[in-house]
C-alpha cells in the first residue's frame, strides 16, 4: 500500500471512527469497493436514516427562502443556478448562501459554469458531509457514500465518482 492510499485509509478511520484492518483494504481500487467494503465494516446494510442529498436541498431550499430568493417554496432541481437568479448570481450570493444554508463548502460551487440544482446538491453533500449528517444518526450506505466521496475528493481537491479508479484515473501511487 503506498502512501496516498495509507493518506485516504486514516482519513476513512478519522471520517467513520473505525479501525480499518490492512487485510480490509487490499481490494479497495474505487470509491465504490470502499463503500462497500464500510458498509459491511460498520454493520450500515439494514440501518435507516434521511438521505444526505435530501437533507442538503432543504437546507438550500430554505436558505433560498431566508434570503427571499424562493417562490411558492419551490427549488427546481431541473433548473441551473442561472436560470432562478439571473444577474443576482455573483460571488456575494455563494457566500450568503454558504451562511444562510450552514453548508460552508457551497461556496466552492459558484466555479461551477455549467450545472443544474441537482449538481449543487450533490457537490454540497459531497463537500459538506461533515455538517450534514449528526452524529447520533446511524451509518447507512448513503451517509458512507457520500463520506467516502467527501474524503476522497478532499485527498485529491476534486469532486470524484463512485467509480473511478484510484491509481488509473485519480493518479495515486
Amino acid at each position: 500500500m503506498g502512501m496516498d492510499a495509507v493518506e485516504i485509509v486514516i482519513g476513512f478511520e478519522e471520517t467513520f471512527d473505525v479501525s480499518i484492518p490492512d487485510s480490509a483494504v487490499e481490494h479497495w481500487f474505487t470509491p465504490h469497493d470502499c463503500i462497500e467494503g464500510l458498509v459491511k465494516l460498520l454493520g450500515a446494510e439494514t440501518a435507516f436514516a434521511p438521505c444526505p442529498t435530501q437533507r442538503c436541498y432543504h437546507r438550500i431550499r430554505s436558505a433560498l427562502g431566508d434570503m427571499g430568493l424562493l417562490k411558492q417554496n419551490r427549488l427546481s432541481l431541473s433548473e441551473t443556478p442561472q436560470q432562478f437568479l439571473g444577474s443576482l448570481l455573483s460571488r456575494d450570493f455563494w457566500e450568503r448562501l454558504s451562511v444562510f444554508s450552514a453548508l460552508p463548502e457551497i461556496q466552492s460551487c459558484r466555479q461551477r459554469k455549467q450545472g443544474t440544482w441537482r449538481d449543487v446538491v450533490e457537490d454540497a453533500t459531497i463537500r459538506d458531509f461533515a455538517s450534514l449528517r449528526r452524529r447520533s444518526e446511524p451509518w447507512t450506505r448513503h451517509w458512507i457514500r457520500y463520506g467516502v466521496l467527501g474524503s476522497v475528493s478532499d485527498f485529491f481537491g476534486r469532486i470524484v465518482s463512485d467509480h473511478d479508479r484510484f491509481i488509473e484515473d485519480l493518479g495515486m501511487d
